[in-house]
């Protein structure tokens, strides 16, 4: 975890410059582990400026991951709907 967040997530910034980022070790409700170890959620400005940075910067971003796992990752992309919560 310390290299996945300390390296390749410097290697992310830099490559696909994300306006935010946040890594979650998700879990089950009931609390054991769940299907995927590790979820990275990147918010860009636009679809445009997410594909034009996974077409500038993919090779660059995904050449890392062997130096912290032996997985493929699994890249989803969406577009956000809606909103809510509180923010404190």
């Amino acid at each position: 975890m310390d290299y996945y967040l300390n390296k390749h997530m410097k290697i992310v910034e830099k490559a696909w410059a994300p306006k935010t980022w946040r890594i979650t070790l998700p879990k089950m409700p009931d609390g054991s582990k769940g299907q995927y170890y590790l979820q990275a959620d990147l918010t860009f400005e636009s679809m445009e400026s997410f594909q034009s940075a996974l077409k500038n910067g993919a090779a660059e971003v995904l050449s890392d991951v062997p130096n912290f796992t032996t997985t493929q990752p699994l890249l989803m992309v969406g577009e956000q709907v809606g909103f809510g919560g509180s923010q404190k």
